[in-house]
Protein backbone atom coordinates (compact mmCIF):
# COMPACT_ATOMS: atom_id res chain seq x y z
CA UNK A 1 0.00 0.00 0.00
CA UNK A 2 1.26 3.16 -1.37
CA UNK A 3 0.36 6.89 0.10
CA UNK A 4 3.42 8.97 -0.74
CA UNK A 5 1.37 10.25 -3.83
CA UNK A 6 -1.51 11.32 -1.35
CA UNK A 7 0.47 12.70 1.28
CA UNK A 8 2.52 14.93 -1.41
CA UNK A 9 -0.49 16.85 -1.77
CA UNK A 10 -0.65 17.97 1.73
CA UNK A 11 1.22 20.75 3.67
CA UNK A 12 1.59 19.50 6.81
CA UNK A 13 2.12 22.25 9.53
CA UNK A 14 4.87 22.45 12.23
CA UNK A 15 3.02 21.11 15.41
CA UNK A 16 6.05 20.77 17.89
CA UNK A 17 5.39 22.10 20.94
CA UNK A 18 1.89 21.38 20.46
CA UNK A 19 0.40 18.90 23.38
CA UNK A 20 -1.73 15.59 22.06
CA UNK A 21 -4.69 14.89 23.59
CA UNK A 22 -7.28 12.02 23.51
CA UNK A 23 -10.83 14.28 22.80
CA UNK A 24 -13.77 11.81 22.40
CA UNK A 25 -17.08 12.62 21.00
CA UNK A 26 -18.70 8.90 21.29
CA UNK A 27 -22.05 8.34 20.61
CA UNK A 28 -21.84 4.50 21.61
CA UNK A 29 -20.48 1.24 19.04
CA UNK A 30 -17.07 1.62 17.78
CA UNK A 31 -16.18 -1.83 19.09
CA UNK A 32 -18.76 -2.48 16.04
CA UNK A 33 -15.91 -1.08 13.43
CA UNK A 34 -13.12 -2.25 15.23
CA UNK A 35 -14.68 -5.59 14.55
CA UNK A 36 -15.06 -5.11 11.32
CA UNK A 37 -11.13 -4.23 10.80
CA UNK A 38 -10.42 -7.58 12.27
CA UNK A 39 -12.67 -9.12 10.14
CA UNK A 40 -11.46 -7.97 6.73
CA UNK A 41 -7.97 -7.35 8.00
CA UNK A 42 -8.39 -4.11 6.73
CA UNK A 43 -5.03 -2.25 6.10
CA UNK A 44 -6.61 1.43 5.24
CA UNK A 45 -9.44 2.85 6.89
CA UNK A 46 -11.04 6.42 5.20
CA UNK A 47 -12.98 8.46 7.90
CA UNK A 48 -14.46 11.63 6.86
CA UNK A 49 -15.08 14.19 9.24
CA UNK A 50 -12.04 13.97 11.59
CA UNK A 51 -12.42 16.84 13.40
CA UNK A 52 -10.16 16.21 16.76
CA UNK A 53 -9.74 13.19 15.67
CA UNK A 54 -11.16 10.68 18.36
CA UNK A 55 -12.35 8.07 16.66
CA UNK A 56 -9.22 7.60 14.46
CA UNK A 57 -7.27 7.06 17.43
CA UNK A 58 -9.73 4.24 18.38
CA UNK A 59 -9.31 3.03 15.29
CA UNK A 60 -5.23 3.85 15.30
CA UNK A 61 -5.06 2.16 18.80
CA UNK A 62 -6.78 -1.09 17.81
CA UNK A 63 -5.28 -1.93 14.82
CA UNK A 64 -1.19 -1.54 14.45
CA UNK A 65 -1.27 -2.24 10.92
CA UNK A 66 -3.70 -0.13 10.07
CA UNK A 67 -3.43 3.44 8.51
CA UNK A 68 -6.07 6.34 8.41
CA UNK A 69 -6.75 9.43 5.95
CA UNK A 70 -8.41 11.25 7.88
CA UNK A 71 -10.61 14.10 5.82
CA UNK A 72 -11.77 17.18 7.00
CA UNK A 73 -12.00 21.17 6.13
CA UNK A 74 -10.65 22.12 9.65
CA UNK A 75 -11.93 25.02 8.76
CA UNK A 76 -10.06 28.02 10.71
CA UNK A 77 -13.40 29.93 11.30
CA UNK A 78 -13.98 27.76 13.93
CA UNK A 79 -14.32 28.78 17.60
CA UNK A 80 -12.74 26.07 19.44
CA UNK A 81 -12.80 27.86 23.03
CA UNK A 82 -16.76 27.97 22.35
CA UNK A 83 -16.94 24.28 20.62
CA UNK A 84 -15.01 22.22 23.51
CA UNK A 85 -17.18 24.16 25.87
CA UNK A 86 -20.69 23.59 24.89
CA UNK A 87 -19.61 19.93 24.59
CA UNK A 88 -17.95 20.10 28.21
CA UNK A 89 -21.41 21.58 29.60
CA UNK A 90 -23.52 18.70 27.59
CA UNK A 91 -21.36 15.64 27.76
CA UNK A 92 -17.89 15.30 29.90
CA UNK A 93 -17.12 11.77 28.60
CA UNK A 94 -15.59 13.57 25.98
CA UNK A 95 -13.17 14.56 28.27
CA UNK A 96 -12.96 11.17 30.15
CA UNK A 97 -8.94 10.73 28.89
CA UNK A 98 -8.03 14.51 29.70
CA UNK A 99 -6.38 15.97 32.83
CA UNK A 100 -6.26 19.39 32.24
CA UNK A 101 -9.77 20.09 30.59
CA UNK A 102 -8.56 23.78 30.37
CA UNK A 103 -5.16 23.46 28.91
CA UNK A 104 -6.91 21.47 26.52
CA UNK A 105 -9.28 23.94 25.41
CA UNK A 106 -6.59 26.95 25.29
CA UNK A 107 -4.26 24.37 23.18
CA UNK A 108 -7.04 23.70 20.81
CA UNK A 109 -8.32 27.19 20.58
CA UNK A 110 -4.68 29.18 20.59
CA UNK A 111 -3.63 26.50 17.69
CA UNK A 112 -6.65 26.17 15.93
CA UNK A 113 -8.09 22.25 15.16
CA UNK A 114 -5.79 21.13 11.94
CA UNK A 115 -2.66 21.75 13.95
CA UNK A 116 -4.54 20.59 17.11
CA UNK A 117 -5.76 16.61 15.94
CA UNK A 118 -1.75 16.59 13.94
CA UNK A 119 -0.90 16.88 17.55
CA UNK A 120 -3.41 14.30 18.55
CA UNK A 121 -2.82 11.61 15.81
CA UNK A 122 0.96 11.92 16.50
CA UNK A 123 1.33 9.86 18.99
CA UNK A 124 0.57 7.18 15.80
CA UNK A 125 3.28 8.48 14.03
CA UNK A 126 2.90 7.58 10.09
CA UNK A 127 -0.27 5.66 10.10
CA UNK A 128 -2.25 9.00 10.25
CA UNK A 129 -2.96 10.72 7.03
CA UNK A 130 -4.93 14.25 6.60
CA UNK A 131 -6.21 15.40 3.64
CA UNK A 132 -7.68 18.70 4.31
CA UNK A 133 -10.95 19.55 2.01
CA UNK A 134 -14.82 19.15 1.93
CA UNK A 135 -16.64 16.01 1.11
CA UNK A 136 -18.17 14.51 -1.13
CA UNK A 137 -15.42 16.20 -4.09
CA UNK A 138 -12.47 15.22 -1.75
CA UNK A 139 -13.22 11.38 -2.20
CA UNK A 140 -13.34 11.59 -5.95
CA UNK A 141 -9.65 13.26 -5.37
CA UNK A 142 -8.54 10.71 -3.42
CA UNK A 143 -10.16 7.84 -5.59
CA UNK A 144 -8.36 9.82 -8.83
CA UNK A 145 -5.16 9.21 -6.58
CA UNK A 146 -5.06 5.81 -7.06
CA UNK A 147 -6.09 5.18 -3.04
CA UNK A 148 -8.64 2.03 -2.86
CA UNK A 149 -9.42 1.78 0.96
CA UNK A 150 -11.02 -1.25 2.51
CA UNK A 151 -12.99 0.70 4.91
CA UNK A 152 -15.36 4.19 4.66
CA UNK A 153 -15.97 5.66 7.95
CA UNK A 154 -18.68 8.35 7.47
CA UNK A 155 -19.02 11.18 10.50
CA UNK A 156 -20.19 14.57 8.48
CA UNK A 157 -22.92 15.60 6.92
CA UNK A 158 -26.26 13.97 8.43
CA UNK A 159 -27.76 13.01 4.67
CA UNK A 160 -26.77 10.83 1.71
CA UNK A 161 -24.45 13.01 -0.54
CA UNK A 162 -21.16 11.60 1.44
CA UNK A 163 -22.53 7.95 1.42
CA UNK A 164 -23.35 7.80 -1.95
CA UNK A 165 -19.76 9.39 -3.33
CA UNK A 166 -18.00 6.65 -1.16
CA UNK A 167 -20.00 3.81 -2.84
CA UNK A 168 -19.39 5.45 -6.24
CA UNK A 169 -15.71 5.92 -5.54
CA UNK A 170 -14.89 2.65 -3.35
CA UNK A 171 -17.64 0.10 -4.18
CA UNK A 172 -15.19 -2.38 -3.11
CA UNK A 173 -15.02 -0.59 0.43
CA UNK A 174 -17.16 -1.60 3.84
CA UNK A 175 -19.45 1.57 4.30
CA UNK A 176 -20.11 2.51 7.89
CA UNK A 177 -20.07 5.28 10.04
CA UNK A 178 -21.68 7.64 12.92
CA UNK A 179 -24.65 9.61 13.92
CA UNK A 180 -27.46 6.75 13.84
CA UNK A 181 -28.91 8.54 16.93
CA UNK A 182 -28.27 12.23 15.73
CA UNK A 183 -31.53 14.31 15.56
CA UNK A 184 -34.29 12.64 17.50
CA UNK A 185 -36.54 15.49 17.18
CA UNK A 186 -35.43 15.75 12.97
CA UNK A 187 -36.26 12.16 13.02
CA UNK A 188 -33.06 10.51 13.05
CA UNK A 189 -31.65 11.72 9.48
CA UNK A 190 -29.01 9.69 9.24
CA UNK A 191 -31.10 6.51 9.63
CA UNK A 192 -33.21 7.63 6.89
CA UNK A 193 -30.28 8.33 4.46
CA UNK A 194 -28.13 5.16 5.56
CA UNK A 195 -31.74 3.00 4.80
CA UNK A 196 -32.61 4.55 1.81
CA UNK A 197 -29.33 4.07 0.61
CA UNK A 198 -28.82 0.46 2.02
CA UNK A 199 -32.29 -0.31 0.07
CA UNK A 200 -31.75 1.24 -3.34
CA UNK A 201 -28.44 -1.06 -3.29
CA UNK A 202 -28.60 -3.96 -1.75
CA UNK A 203 -27.28 -3.33 1.38
CA UNK A 204 -28.74 -4.13 5.06
CA UNK A 205 -27.88 -1.54 7.73
CA UNK A 206 -27.24 -2.71 11.73
CA UNK A 207 -26.50 -0.49 14.25
CA UNK A 208 -25.00 -0.16 17.61
CA UNK A 209 -25.47 2.93 19.54
CA UNK A 210 -24.35 5.57 17.17
CA UNK A 211 -22.78 3.49 15.12
CA UNK A 212 -24.08 1.77 11.96
CA UNK A 213 -22.07 -0.43 9.22
CA UNK A 214 -23.63 -1.75 5.97
CA UNK A 215 -23.87 -5.26 4.99
CA UNK A 216 -24.13 -6.28 1.61
CA UNK A 217 -27.43 -8.64 1.41
CA UNK A 218 -26.32 -11.78 -0.47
Amino acid sequence: MSLEKLDATQIRPEISGIAPYRYTLDGGGRHAVQKLIDETDAKLLLEVGVYLGGSCYDWLEHSESLHVIGIDTWADTYDARQDLTRYREINLSCFRYIDDIDAFIESTSTHGFYKSALANMSVFGDRFHPYRGAAPDVLYEIRDLGVQPDIVYIDSAKNRINLDAAYECFPEARICGDDWTWGASLGHPMQQAVNSFAEENGFRARASGATWVLDKVS
